[in-house]
């Protein structure tokens, strides 16, 4: 339950799904910690269990949320790292 006269129905996690898919990747975190605060009163697991959104991530988003500081995340030197590994591979090969 959301409140005590609103269900959490599976069309409104969809909507709720669908609305945050909407929101640009630096800045969904902090509203999917919105809206566990809000409709979910801030547990992970519930979010995990009724979104199928990843609880880390959630936590994650629900102290950017508090906080108002978002945390940076390298994705693309993670990215560089494994290409990096290919090439010296293909450099001793020769």
């Amino acid at each position: 339950m959301i409140a005590p006269s609103i269900p959490f129905t599976e069309e409104l996690s969809e909507l709720i799904t669908r609305l945050v898919k909407q929101i640009p990747n630096e800045y969904r975190r902090q509203a999917m910690g919105d809206v566990m605060q809000t409709l979910l009163d801030g547990k992970s697991r519930k979010a995990e269990d009724v979104l199928g959104w990843n609880r880390h991530t959630v936590e994650l988003g629900i102290n950017e949320f508090r906080t108002g500081i978002r945390c940076i995340s390298d994705v693309s030197a993670r990215g560089e790292e494994k290409s990096r590994r290919g090439q010296s591979a293909t450099v001793k090969g020769h």
